[in-house]
């Protein structure tokens, strides 16, 4: 079955946290606080390394996300380069 999510009004960035127990905690509950939605994600991870996620929020919350994340990278993403499955198209050479 097919994951489908609502971003009507919402922004996408690319957020790129610790791989650490306290780096995930604070990843999670930034989304649960302000309802944010993850559309990409890695498939596998080494404990300890960085992970990158597309998040979509909502531009009233997006001070509020980066300060309870505290990611080690955030950046927007333009719309037309986030592919039907998520994940960010990455430019060809």
């Amino acid at each position: 079955m097919a994951k489908v999510i609502s971003t009507v009004g919402m922004t996408p960035f690319e957020v790129v946290i610790d791989g650490t127990v306290p780096g995930m905690v604070r990843f999670v509950r930034a989304l649960s606080k302000t309802g944010a939605k993850v559309s990409s994600s890695p498939r596998s991870g080494n404990m300890g390394s960085q992970l990158a996620f597309v998040v979509w929020l909502s531009p009233f919350y997006i001070a509020l996300f980066r300060t309870w994340c505290e990611p080690a990278g955030f950046t927007f993403v333009s719309t037309d380069k986030i592919q039907t499955d998520g994940s960010v198209r990455t430019p060809k050479p």
